[in-house]
């Protein structure tokens, strides 16, 4: 079936795949008038002898030959692919492969599926934060710097399932090094953004998460594992690897961390202060005015609770009960433990 372009050139409507770009031979831009959205993103068709492929216009002043020159060769799942650019009196056109939506329109849809009401990101949201961030980290191991990263630039799949796309519009090859932390801002503006536009406050966990991106130990590795919704194993078992792997680094760290024993008028916790004094009794010594003693009781209570007087373990049922008992104790333990140590 053949159908003609608004220029009038003859065109095959049985399309050929974004994916076989860059095709051989001259080609002709279909570029309609009326865009979606306020985005100015306009769908079009992309015209080749015997082809034509649906495709994205993106139009703008700040749209330069520059960027495309930066991005053409670049490839990443959550990065909009370059397919073509061409000047159009003083705005620029960037051809991209078709696109659902724009975040924004999407999200004023579907907020609910990213943020619950207590502030909680769900297992998408989190998931779209991964996939962009490590969309940035590639780009910037590849020495590109997105010079306009914000939801503007952020759209949908057109797939079944939902998928984040960042369409990069404006970006130069980096130049003086910039700072880790201000490196990642744009990412912790996004998140923030989002809950402001959902109009639900931050949980604990999420500022926490958020304030980690772009920090010391920060990698999209460490992201993924960030103890935001760790069960009480998983906690025990950080514990114990961290000890074992990081004891000289956790005890000057425990300073900045935040971390020390916890205070009850001025005294420990009765049940911790049983603890302490059933471990003496085995030969384990613990000082309440050293930090790194009251994390390597928490290490040593969980290895060894088998060890603990039975009616401590009956008091606390198992050793992750144990650990529930800590979180009462010291609520941010994991995160502060993790913020300046990272997996181990």
């Amino acid at each position: 079936m053949y159908e003609s372009s608004s220029s009038g050139a003859l065109i095959d409507m049985k399309a050929k795949k974004v994916d076989e770009f860059p095709m051989d031979g001259s080609d002709e831009v279909d570029d309609p008038k009326k865009g979606i959205e306020a985005s100015k993103l306009f769908p079009g068709t992309y015209a080749m002898t015997g082809y034509a492929v649906n495709i994205m216009i993106k139009k703008g002043p700040e749209i330069k030959k520059e960027t495309y020159n930066i991005m053409r060769n670049f490839q990443h799942n959550t990065v909009i692919r370059h397919l073509n650019f061409y000047p159009d009196s003083n705005a620029g056109r960037l051809v991209i492969p078709v696109v659902d939506k724009s975040f924004k329109s999407w999200i004023s849809d579907n907020g609910s599926e990213l943020i619950d009401r207590n502030g909680n990101m769900s297992e998408l949201f989190k998931t779209m934060i991964i996939d962009i961030c490590d969309a940035y980290n590639t780009l910037c191991q590849k020495k590109i710097l997105i010079k306009n990263f914000d939801y503007k630039n952020l759209y949908m799949a057109k797939e079944t399932t939902h998928r984040i796309l960042v369409l990069v519009t404006e970006a130069e090859h980096m130049g003086i090094a910039i700072s880790k932390i201000a490196l990642w801002k744009p990412i912790r503006d996004l998140i923030a953004w989002c809950y402001m536009e959902c109009k639900v406050q931050p949980s604990f966990y999420t500022v926490r998460y958020t304030s980690f991106i772009g920090t010391k130990h920060f990698t999209v590795k460490s992201l993924r594992r960030y103890p935001q919704n760790w069960d009480n194993y998983t906690k025990g078992e950080y514990m114990l690897y961290l000890i074992a792997a990081h004891q000289e680094d956790i005890k000057p760290a425990m300073g900045p961390a935040g971390i020390s024993w916890p205070k009850q008028d001025d005294k420990l916790p009765d049940l911790l202060q049983k603890i302490v004094e059933a471990h003496a009794r085995n030969k384990f010594y613990y000082d309440p005015k050293i930090r790194f003693d009251y994390i390597n009781l928490i290490r040593d209570t969980y290895k060894h609770f088998g060890k603990l007087p039975l009616h401590f373990r009956n008091m606390l049922g198992s050793k992750q009960g144990f650990i529930e008992v800590v979180e009462q104790w010291s609520p941010s333990i994991w995160q502060d433990l993790y913020d300046v140590i990272g997996w181990p």
